[in-house]
């Protein structure tokens, strides 16, 4: 223990990956890797959905078909 006591800074600000576990299922669920998305355009479509649905929540969609 005395080796974590001495590197207690170190590791009280260890940052929480929920956030990026979160975005990866997101990713997981519009791309599964069982298909092959990226040998077109689709791909880069595809995660652009999920960084907008992460940023801006599902009225993300409402936004696009507006644009």
């Amino acid at each position: 223990m005395d080796g974590y006591i001495q590197q207690c800074d170190k590791l009280a600000h260890l940052g929480s990956t929920q956030g990026n576990e979160s975005f990866n299922k997101l990713v997981a669920s519009k791309a599964p890797k069982a298909y092959h998305f990226s040998g077109s355009a689709n791909l880069n479509y595809r995660v652009a959905a999920c960084v907008a649905q992460k940023n801006i929540g599902q009225k993300y969609v409402m936004a696009v078909r507006n644009a």
